[in-house]
């Protein structure tokens, strides 16, 4: 049975070993070119309930990943920077649309991560 998954390369040991704690490790998998998508290929069909597990767990994995590049933000940096300093910064950096759609996506996944942050202490 062959199952193909969206997920960055970078994620893929994370995804791998969270699959191997829960015995569903793929046989094999093979990732697309310049592609984000991964198809995992099992010996055996896989039951409804296995792929539902296969597809939360790398949601899951995929999410510890993101996080774990956004703690890498120096955000005690950022949270001392004046407006004018983050306006200045955002002036210099952001030069064109392949720059600014970088921003809005880090911008997108450091709202989410601090969510989710806030979410685990209420």
């Amino acid at each position: 049975m062959r199952i193909t998954l969206l997920f960055k390369a970078g994620a893929a040991e994370q995804v791998f070993a969270a699959l191997r704690a829960l015995e569903l490790a793929p046989s094999y998998a093979e990732r697309s070119p310049n592609s984000a998508e991964c198809t995992l290929v099992y010996d055996r069909d896989l039951t409804t309930q296995e792929l539902a597990t296969i597809k939360d767990a790398v949601g899951e994995s995929v999410v510890k990943f993101q996080q774990k590049g956004i703690e890498a933000y120096d955000l005690d940096k950022l949270r001392n920077m004046t407006v004018e300093q983050i306006n200045t910064y955002i002036d210099i950096k952001v030069t064109d649309l392949a720059t600014a759609k970088g921003a809005l996506k880090v911008l997108a996944k450091l709202i989410r991560y601090l969510i989710k942050k806030l979410e685990e202490t209420t």
